[in-house]
């Protein structure tokens, strides 16, 4: 059973002015990303992944490199579709055809990594929504 678009967030980047194209000229196609959100356990491991790396980036290089195979595939399995994105003439429709992309841009990269984490995290109404047996935490 694959997953389908109506199961993921459209999110429309900063990046190279494409939310502003957007708003500007209504028929201007941006580069739209589909989010699926990590689950609750997966995003708690992604924060602490990254906490893990920032501390020990100096001390061990082998644990940065391999939290960020880790942060690598679940960019991939999360960036379910890109629509509107070209590099180097060539259409760029995944999560992993991007970062395997020699001319990935990291500004873009780094925003949509950005993106999946916010889109991820519970509102506040959301938690209240909770119910009262869940750690809300």
């Amino acid at each position: 059973m694959g997953l389908d678009l109506k199961s993921t967030e459209k999110y429309i980047p900063l990046f190279g002015d494409q939310r502003k194209e957007h708003k500007e000229d209504p028929d201007y196609k941006p580069v739209t990303i589909h989010i699926r959100k990590l689950s609750d356990r997966v995003y708690k491991q992604y924060v602490l992944d990254q906490a893990n790396t920032l501390e020990k980036e100096g001390e061990n290089r082998k644990v940065t490199i391999q939290t960020f195979d880790g942060q690598a595939q679940l960019f991939c399995d999360h960036v379910f579709k890109i629509e509107n994105l070209m590099l180097d003439g060539k259409p760029i429709e995944t999560g992993e055809a991007l970062i395997h992309s020699e001319f990935a841009p990291q500004g873009l990269v780094s925003e949509i990594e950005d993106a999946l984490v916010d889109l991820s995290q519970l509102s506040k109404a959301e938690v209240k929504n909770l119910p009262a047996s869940l750690p809300q935490d």
